[in-house]
């Protein structure tokens, strides 16, 4: 049986992940079978919403900040990715999310002995990190 205080930890965790991924695919370029629509694209930093990404980015390349809250289209979008593209902010991201998403694991096995529930939560973790979206900005 999982108690509050285990259960709230999974759920910190398991957020964690699960924000961690939506910041990362803020940056998802809508082709195939990506879920984004264009407009969607750079939506946290056209609505001046700080993420991950965008937090390693700026550090790096200050220069991005020229474009927090202002409107994205086909004159700034290639701009926009070329930048993000010079640092190593998706990478970083990447990174970051794998290394929670273990420790969603690890928490996992060593709180819940019964595997049915043990499965059944690490299934949902498992939906985190097989998204295709974040396997596809492994090549940018």
């Amino acid at each position: 049986m999982l108690n509050f205080k285990i259960g709230a930890e999974f759920l910190e965790l398991f957020g964690t992940a699960l924000h961690i991924s939506n910041d990362i695919c803020d940056i998802c370029i809508p082709e195939n079978n990506c879920f984004k629509k264009s407009q969607d694209i750079f939506s946290d930093l056209k609505n001046d919403r700080l993420n991950l990404v965008y937090y390693f980015a700026l550090n790096e390349n200050p220069t991005l900040r020229k474009f927090i809250g202002k409107e994205i289209n086909g004159s700034n979008y290639e701009e926009i990715l070329t930048l993000i593209k010079t640092t190593s902010s998706i990478k970083k991201s990447l990174v970051y999310n794998k290394r929670n998403l273990n420790s969603v694991k690890k928490f996992l096995h060593l709180h819940l002995k019964d595997n049915s529930g043990r499965d059944s939560l690490s299934y949902l973790s498992s939906v985190i990190a097989t998204n295709k979206n974040l396997h596809s900005l492994h090549t940018i």
